[in-house]
Parts: C-alpha cells; sequence; structure tokens
C-alpha cells in the first residue's frame, strides 16, 4: 500500500528498539493509527474523545503515572506487532478449547446429514437434542416403559437416537417375529458395545458375541452340556431335588415361626446350587459367603448391563477416559470380581476333575486341543459360565419372586394350581416333568407369569447383519435393534385386558392348554426366536415348573400383617419393577402355612360329568415349634389336628370349598 511504512525487523526486534525509545511521542506515533489506540489510552487514564481523538489523551490536572504506562505499552505493543503480524493473540488453552468446540460441531453436522440420508425410511422419534438425541427423554430406570408409550405417536416400528448413534426400535408381536424368525440371520447380529468390548468379552460370550461359527460351536456344546432334551430331564430332576429339599426345609422353618418374611433369598439360593450343579459340578451351603459374592456379582451385572447403560460410552469411548461418567469404574470392579471368583473356582475344579457339567466340557476341549479350530480358551470357559451363572439365576428367581406375588394378589389361582397335584402319597409326591402334560391349569399359570412380567423386558440389543426390511420399512446394515418385548406382550390389539393376570387366556373351553402352534401360545416370545433363541429355554421352563410345583404342594402363601392392617399388598404390576438387564420387583414380606394336597377321581352323575375331582386339601389348624418334627409321623392319623378342606371341579367348573356333607350326597 502507498505510504505504508513497513520495518524489516522481526516482532521480538520491534519490540526491542519499542521498549527502549519507549517515550509517549513514540507510543503516539505507533499507535496513531492503530485499532487498539483507543485501549491504550484508555488503560494510562485518559478520558473518552470523539472519534478523531484530536485532543490530549490525559487530563493536565492527573498526574502521569509511568509505570503503569510502560507496562501497559509492552502489554499493547506485543498485541500490537502479533496483530500486524497476521496473528491472533489468543492463549493455548483457549485455542484447544476453540478447536475442539470447531471439530465438534463439524463432527455432529456431518453425522446428522449422513443419519438423514441413511436411516430417511425410518420414522424418529422427537423432539431431538443435538449430540444427546432422545437420551433426555427416555428414563433409563422405565425406558421400556416410555417406548411403549411412544408407540401412540411414532408407530409400532421407529428409530430413536442415543447420543449419537440411531437405534431401531421394534414394539409389537408382527415386526419382532418378522426380525427374529423369518429374517433370523439379518438380525442375528450383537452391536459393538463399550461394556462387552472389555477384555474382549465380546469374542468368547454366548451372549453378547456376534452371530459367528464360533458362536455355533458353543450353542451347540452348551446345549449338549446341559442335557436339557430328551432323557436329560430325569438328570435335571435329580440335580434339582437336593436344591428343593434344601429350599421346602428353610421354608419349613419359616412356617414354624409363623413371622412375615423375604423369600428371596431361600429362592435364589437354590436356583443358583441348581446352576452351578450344571455348570461347575458343585454346589454350596446356603450360609456360605460364596452366595454373597454370587448375588453382588449377579446385582452389579445386572445393573450394569441393563438397557441405555454406558451408552455415551458406545457413541463416545473417549469419555471414559476424561472421567465425566463412573460407569467405566464401576465395569472394572465387577469384571475384578468375577474374575476372582472364576480362578477359586477353576483351581477348585481342577482339583475335583470333574467331566460333568459346561465349563468341565469347555475346559477338556482347551486340554485336548480340539478347540484350537474357534479359538476355544479358558476365557471362553469363563464368559460362557458367566452367563449362564448370572441369567440363568436372574430369570427364574424374579419369575419365582413374581409368582408368589401373583398368588397374594389372586389367591384363586394358588388354589387352583394345588387342586392340580397329582395323586402320590402326600409325604412322597413332587411332581415330575414328565406329569406337565397332565396339569394344563398349572401350565397355563407359568405361560400368563412369563408374558405378564416380561422380566427381560427390551431382550438383548440385535444388530442387523445386512441391509434388511421389516413391516416394509428399510432397515440398513450395522444397526442396533431395541425388541421391547414388553409392549409386544401387552399390546391390547392381542391381548385384553393386558395388565390383568388372567390364565384362562391359553385353556380352551373344556379346560385344555392351548398347543404350541396355536396363533395364541406363538405370541409368546419370551425367551426370543429364531437363531438367537435362548439356549436355556427348556431348562428355564423345566426348573420353573419344579420349582413352581413344589412351593404350591407344601404351603400355602399368603400376605404379611401389616399389608393386611395397612389394606394394601406389594404391587404385582410390572410396571413398578426396578429396571435393569432382568426387571426385579420391590422387596416385600410375606406368610406362609405348612399343607399338603392331593385328588380323588370319583364318578358323579348330578353334574351330568363322566368325571368329578375331589381335592383334598390337608392343612394343620395350628404351627407348633417344638412338636412338629415330633407328631409328622402321627398327623396322618390323628384328624383332631388338621382341617380338612375340599375343591371339587367338573369339566369347566370349579367350587370352592364344598362340604364334607354335600361330598358325601354326591
Amino acid at each position: 500500500m502507498p505510504g505504508k511504512k513497513t520495518c524489516p525487523l522481526c516482532p521480538e526486534e520491534k519490540l526491542a528498539v519499542l521498549k527502549k525509545r519507549g517515550s509517549l511521542n513514540v507510543q503516539k506515533e505507533i499507535f496513531s493509527n492503530c485499532a487498539y489506540r483507543r485501549k491504550f489510552c484508555l488503560a494510562n487514564g485518559a478520558k473518552r474523545t470523539p472519534a478523531g481523538h484530536a485532543g490530549k489523551h490525559r487530563p493536565a490536572s492527573q498526574p502521569f503515572d509511568e509505570g503503569r504506562a510502560a507496562r501497559n505499552f509492552e502489554v499493547m505493543a506485543r498485541r500490537y506487532i502479533n496483530y500486524s503480524s497476521g496473528a491472533m493473540y489468543i492463549d493455548s488453552a483457549s485455542t484447544i478449547w476453540v478447536a475442539a468446540v470447531l471439530l465438534l460441531c463439524l463432527y455432529v453436522a456431518k453425522r446428522a446429514s449422513t443419519s438423514r440420508k441413511r436411516y430417511s425410511g425410518i420414522p424418529k422419534a422427537s423432539p431431538r437434542l443435538p449430540i444427546f438425541g432422545n437420551a433426555c427423554s427416555l428414563d433409563i430406570s422405565r425406558c421400556h416403559i416410555v417406548l411403549a408409550d411412544w408407540v401412540k405417536r411414532f408407530g409400532p416400528v421407529y428409530r430413536i437416537q442415543l447420543f449419537m448413534e440411531e437405534i431401531l426400535v421394534l414394539n409389537d408381536y408382527e415386526s419382532i417375529h418378522e426380525a427374529l424368525v423369518k429374517q433370523g440371520t439379518a438380525f442375528a447380529g450383537r452391536p459393538p458395545m463399550y461394556s462387552t468390548a472389555k477384555s474382549d468379552r465380546d469374542k468368547h460370550s454366548v451372549v453378547w458375541q456376534t452371530y459367528t461359527p464360533k458362536l455355533q460351536f458353543l450353542r451347540r456344546e452348551s446345549t449338549q452340556s446341559l442335557k436339557i432334551y430328551g432323557g436329560g430331564l430325569e438328570a435335571l430332576e435329580e440335580r434339582c431335588a437336593p436344591e428343593l429339599e434344601g429350599m421346602l426345609e428353610r421354608l419349613s422353618i419359616e412356617a414354624e415361626a409363623g413371622t412375615s418374611f423375604d423369600p428371596v433369598d431361600i429362592i435364589y439360593d437354590a436356583v443358583c446350587n441348581v446352576i452351578l450343579r450344571l455348570t461347575l459340578d458343585t454346589n454350596f451351603e446356603h450360609n456360605d459367603n460364596i452366595f454373597q459374592l454370587i448375588k453382588s456379582l449377579n446385582h452389579m451385572f445386572n445393573d450394569t448391563f441393563a438397557t441405555g447403560r454406558g451408552r455415551e460410552l458406545d457413541s463416545i469411548p473417549w469419555l471414559g477416559k476424561l472421567g465425566f461418567t463412573e460407569f467405566p469404574k464401576r465395569l472394572d470392579f465387577a469384571l475384578q470380581m468375577r474374575d476372582e471368583f472364576w480362578e477359586e473356582q477353576l483351581r477348585a475344579l481342577k482339583q475335583r476333575d470333574s467331566s460333568e457339567g459346561v465349563v468341565p466340557r469347555l475346559i477338556n476341549l482347551v486340554q485336548k486341543g480340539e478347540g484350537e479350530k474357534f479359538n476355544i480358551t479358558e476365557q471362553t470357559a469363563k464368559e460362557v459360565f458367566t452367563n449362564l451363572l448370572l441369567a440363568g439365576t436372574n430369570t427364574t428367581t424374579t419369575a419365582l419372586t413374581c409368582l408368589l406375588l401373583v398368588f397374594l394378589h389372586y389367591p384363586e389361582i394358588q388354589e387352583k394350581m394345588r387342586a392340580e397335584l397329582i395323586t402320590k402319597p402326600l409325604e412322597e409326591y413332587r411332581p415330575p416333568i414328565s406329569e406337565k402334560r397332565r396339569m394344563p391349569y398349572t401350565e397355563a399359570v407359568l405361560i400368563e407369569l412369563l408374558r405378564f412380567i416380561s422380566h427381560i423386558p427390551l431382550a438383548i440389543p440385535h444388530y442387523t447383519t445386512r441391509k434388511t426390511y421389516v413391516q416394509g420399512i428399510p432397515v440398513p446394515k450395522n444397526m442396533t435393534v431395541y425388541m421391547n418385548l414388553l409392549a409386544a406382550h401387552h399390546d391390547s390389539k392381542h391381548w385384553p385386558d393386558p395388565w390383568t393376570f388372567n390364565p384362562s387366556r391359553f385353556l380352551d373351553r373344556e379346560g385344555n392348554l392351548l398347543p404350541p402352534a396355536h396363533p395364541v401360545r406363538r405370541k409368546i416370545m419370551v425367551f426370543g426366536g429364531g437363531r438367537r433363541v435362548c439356549l436355556g429355554e427348556a431348562l428355564a421352563k423345566h426348573r420353573l415348573f419344579l420349582f413352581a410345583t413344589s412351593l404350591v404342594k407344601h404351603f400355602r402363601f399368603t400376605p404379611c400383617e401389616e399389608d393386611i392392617a395397612a389394606k394394601r399388598l406389594p404391587p404385582v404390576d410390572p410396571r413398578t419393577y426396578k429396571m435393569g438387564l432382568v426387571l426385579h420387583p420391590q422387596k416385600f414380606k410375606l406368610k406362609l402355612s405348612e399343607g399338603a394336597c392331593g385328588y380323588l377321581d370319583i364318578p358323579c352323575a348330578a353334574y351330568r360329568s363322566p368325571l368329578l375331582v375331589v381335592v383334598v386339601v390337608v392343612e394343620p389348624t395350628s404351627i407348633g415349634s417344638s412338636s412338629s418334627s415330633s407328631s409328622s409321623s402321627s398327623s396322618s392319623s390323628s384328624s383332631s389336628s388338621r382341617k380338612i378342606r375340599y375343591i371339587i371341579k367338573t369339566n369347566d367348573r370349579w367350587l370352592e370349598p364344598c362340604s364334607r356333607q354335600f361330598l358325601l350326597g354326591c
């Protein structure tokens, strides 16, 4: 530019020259045409002047502070030099933050643009926030309920955004069945997750591993080891028998005490021991500290792997390293506890040299080198054991606990189940699995229980392995999918009055159980379906039957005095349960009394039926703490200490109770 003087000196040399010639005249000369002139003058105490700055910069009455002027001069000179050199005067920390914000904005804008193109055919849940998406609208403690409510606004198939990830949500039977069964391969994957990628857990697990030949091999080996099909049912009963007896003994003690108690721990210990027998070929006493460790592990893993937990780390993993969330610490602590427990049990297993159970079978494969093709290692055995232990104990314990809640709210269901027990000597009777087909009402109750509670409400997340369609909606490859089983099992379109417990949904007019192929039975998807169906489905159903019938046969469950006095019962509605990978009802207490039942079949023409079922329910009128054991042998002959109740059933009618005179009249 003509007339503009340029200085060949570098910025530092300029500053040195200015320091040496630091007079007001030089300052005025340098800053006369500079944008910093006004700031410099004001800093030295001058009053504001018009834009031209024609007057003096300092009132005559104000003394000149030479030290202050020198300091301000150096600062302003440095800024001027940097400005004239084309550099911005910003400190390094500010530069980093500005750059980070700009990069984040660019990344978010790019992801938003990609999402609009990639997921344009899927209805989206709105409103959304940048970066967070729908995360702020979802209550993590009841997200399955919120997602079910959104069906009214967005339809049964829609997508949500959790932080930077788009997730497909299926909420009705039609879409879930199409995804799991009709397109099982396309939806057989598992999404990459921060929690499962830790220590390569997703490469060895039968739950979190994506669909690979190794997964198919592990599922086959685990199923064969559990021996839950065909002749293996007898072995399952043998393994359950000691634990059932131990559970009934502990419950009898509570019944004799006559006080209210929480039954969860007693049930949990028995269920857990069954799984330990099937996996490690061992068991523990109920007062062993090992149970407290397993319960702690169960609680931590159930909370850690709950739907929505740690999703921010799946999208932005470096948040964990910056300390923005406590999730990585909780996960590391849970895995450390699991590893210590595993090492102890593995040493004990090798000392026993056992070949029964899932873990010994996998360890033998490792030692013989038969698993090298699929990279089967001790790490694989550890992950499979963890999957079976935590899933097998949590689900059945929750189901049995909720069944007791149902008994408190619907006492007639408990009585009808007791009435259906098959004729056997009362002291020796334990209903075998083979008799399930002769107990349609009991089976209907257990099926309705699984539908009603839907204790794994959002199932395990799935992941698309290829581009596909569901209900005509295009779904891209590599998309996480949530299956809202609770919404599907409480869809009023298929289930009239869905929040009412009603076993008759699964019975025909004659009281027979609907066959598995019936449209109503097929809509139960508690264990998933297709290629990723739960490998322990048969085990869970048989074990639930054994435990439920044993409980009903020996005891009657009633509300505790506190609930009766307050005229309230602990909630049975699954919408009140605590959210986790598996739902858990609120803590509650109950009372129980000992009793036994069996029944007789006699012809009766009065009801125009070829068969009249007479159920004899034998109950003690009082509970004695000291004489209960000594009087047990003579209880059958002493009717004075027993209370007899009769329940009768024709083809489809129950009459309860009936008098002895009425019975003799028939």
